[in-house]
């Protein structure tokens, strides 16, 4: 098995939860990208996101934090209520802009399941004062629930704070509906965002394989690997000789074929038969 540094190693554990990968094919092996499952539920995927979403928080610089409930008395269960909810959000929002004669509303929701499955809905926002018995009022209006909290974020690392609070492990899902939303313009500073791969179809196919599975079964079978800083995972089947060697090979026979072998230096010494000796140039004179 190739020798990984620490950093490789750590970028290919990282991997091993996919189940797509992108490869090509070559003669000495395979070059193979596994893509991440980006589930929330998994071991690597998951906590990668919740540090995108806490990133993404703080990035938008909230001033404020807004929690709205909901009454348990209205709507037939906790998904129902999840999505009234949300549409009381989208409600209160015009209103809002158009009480305060805003033009715009930036703002960062994220939901929250309540120890009884109910949901809760938590909103980062950066704006200026809204009086918290006006909008209990309104989300009295919308969904029958006045009980509202809206607090002062006096820093970004109190943002980071009730994001870390409120998701815990993972933002809540009802259904199929989304865990967490911003307004276009909420984030001030955009977060770096992973690129993603650009499929190329001329060189490249798509596999779906446990990629844990992948590796136990090549490594068995005595392929080795290596992974470069693209985090694309080079694989070369059993005596092959490692992916610079073979490229330099490659080089040096394109270039034998297109020159020749290498001619002898201009002034160069003919060949010596074998049992006699050049005489030195200081005999000569």
């Amino acid at each position: 098995m190739a020798t990984l540094g620490l950093a490789s190693r750590k970028r290919h554990a990282t991997v091993l939860c996919s189940e797509y990968q992108l490869v090509k094919h070559h003669s000495a092996g395979d070059e193979i990208l596994p893509l991440p499952c980006n589930r929330w539920s998994c071991d690597y995927c998951g906590p990668r996101r919740r540090h995108a979403l806490i990133r993404q928080a703080a990035a938008g610089q909230p001033n404020k934090v807004l929690t709205i409930t909901v009454n348990t008395a209205v709507g037939q269960s906790p998904l129902e209520r999840r999505q009234m909810l949300h549409n009381a959000w989208k409600i209160l929002t015009k209103r809002i802009m158009r009480q305060f004669k805003w033009k715009k509303l930036h703002y960062m929701a994220f939901v929250e399941k309540t120890k009884r499955g109910e949901p809760h809905l938590h909103i980062l926002l950066r704006c200026e004062y809204i009086p918290q018995q006006w909008l209990s009022s309104q989300l009295k209006e919308l969904i029958g629930s006045p009980i509202v909290w809206i607090e002062q974020i006096k820093n970004t690392g109190q943002a980071v704070h009730y994001v870390t609070k409120y998701v815990g492990k993972e933002p809540a899902q009802f259904g199929t509906l989304k865990r967490y939303w911003m307004s276009r313009d909420y984030e001030l500073e955009k977060t770096e965002v992973e690129r993603q791969p650009v499929f190329d179809r001329n060189t490249m196919v798509i596999q779906r394989e446990r990629y844990r599975e992948l590796a136990h079964a090549r490594y068995s079978q005595g392929w080795t690997s290596e992974t470069t800083e693209d985090g694309w995972q080079r694989w070369y089947r059993p005596g092959q000789r490692s992916w610079e060697r073979l490229a330099n090979d490659a080089r040096e026979a394109a270039a034998l074929a297109r020159d020749g072998p290498a001619q002898p230096l201009m002034g160069a010494s003919a060949p010596v038969a074998a049992g006699r000796f050049a005489p030195s140039p200081s005999a000569e004179r």
